[in-house]
C-alpha cells in the first residue's frame, strides 16, 4: 500500500477556507477579487513588480498591492471572478473572445435580475418607511402652523401676534404635540387623523382629535391650502358665534318682554 505524500502547502483553517480574497491596490483604493489567497499573493507580487518598473511622478499616489479579505458581498465577489475569468480567456485565446464575452454578459444579466428580484421587497419596504417618515415630519409642520405656541402676556403689547381663532383650541401656552400612539396617517383616505395634546399645568393636559386633508401630507403648497382652510373655518366659527349671540339676544328680549307683561298685569 502506497503511503500518501504529505503536501508541502500549509493546511488552511475552516475560516480561511471560507474567506473571500482579493488584491487591494492601496493608493488607488481599488480591490480585485481573487479565487484564493495563493492566487491573490501571486497577483499582488506581479503587480508590485510592475509598479516598481514604472517611473513615478511626485503627484502620483504611492501604489502597493496587498492581499486582503474581500470587503463587499459574496455576490459581488462571484461576479468579479466571472469577469476576471473571461478577461483571462480573452487574453489567452482571441478567437473565442467574442463568445466568451457574450457568455459572461448573459450570465451577469441573469445574476443582475436575480439580485434585483431579491432586493425588490427590501427596496419597497425602505421606500415605504421613508414615505412614512416624510409624512410624519409634514404632519408635525402642519400642527405647528395651525396650533402655534402663544404667550398671552407678551401679546398684550403686540396683539397682532395672537394666532387666528379658527378653532376653540387655536393655541396653547406650551404649544402642542402629536400623540403618535393614537394618531393615524392612514393610506388611501381623503383625511388623516391626529390626536393633539398640550400640558396646561397642574399635571393636566388638554387633548383634541382633529381630521385634516390627506393631500397636505404630500403637496408642496400645503401651507397655502392650510391658510385657506383656516380662513374658511374662521368664517364658519364667526357665523356660529354670531348666530349664538343673536339667539341669546332674542332670548333676553323674550325674557324682558315677559317680565314687562307680568309687571304691567300686576300694576293693573
Amino acid at each position: 500500500m502506497v503511503e500518501p505524500t504529505p503536501s508541502s502547502a500549509p493546511l488552511m483553517t475552516a475560516e480561511e477556507a471560507a474567506t473571500l480574497w482579493c488584491v487591494h491596490l492601496t493608493g488607488a483604493d481599488d480591490v480585485h477579487p481573487m479565487p484564493s489567497r495563493e492566487v491573490a499573493l501571486e497577483e499582488a507580487n506581479a503587480l508590485n513588480t510592475s509598479i516598481c518598473r514604472v517611473k513615478r511622478q511626485d503627484v502620483d499616489p504611492v501604489l502597493i498591492a496587498v492581499v486582503a479579505k474581500w470587503p463587499h458581498s459574496a455576490d459581488s465577489h462571484a461576479v468579479g471572478l466571472m469577469i476576471r475569468d473571461e478577461c483571462l480567456r480573452m487574453r489567452g485565446d482571441q478567437a473565442v473572445a467574442p463568445a466568451a464575452v457574450s457568455g459572461a454578459v448573459d450570465a451577469l444579466q441573469v445574476r443582475i435580475v436575480e439580485l434585483e428580484t431579491q432586493l425588490a421587497p427590501y427596496l419597497e419596504a425602505e421606500a415605504a418607511a421613508k414615505l412614512r417618515a416624510e409624512k410624519r415630519e409634514r404632519a408635525e409642520e402642519i400642527v405647528d402652523f395651525l396650533f402655534p405656541a402663544f404667550n398671552a402676556v407678551a401679546a398684550r403689547s403686540n396683539p397682532s401676534t395672537k394666532p387666528p381663532q379658527w378653532h376653540e383650541k387655536s393655541w396653547w401656552w406650551n404649544g402642542v404635540r402629536i400623540d403618535w400612539d393614537g394618531s393615524d396617517l392612514g393610506e388611501g383616505g381623503s383625511e388623516f387623523e391626529l390626536n393633539l395634546s398640550s400640558y396646561v399645568g397642574g399635571g393636566e393636559t388638554e387633548d383634541i382629535h382633529i381630521k385634516l386633508p390627506a393631500a397636505w401630507l404630500t403637496e408642496t403648497n400645503w401651507k397655502e391650502c392650510a391658510e385657506a382652510y383656516r380662513a374658511e373655518r374662521m368664517k364658519v366659527r364667526q357665523r356660529a358665534e354670531t348666530a349664538s349671540k343673536a339667539a341669546a339676544a332674542q332670548r333676553q328680549i323674550a325674557e324682558a318682554q315677559e317680565t314687562l307683561r307680568r309687571l304691567e298685569g300686576g300694576a293693573a
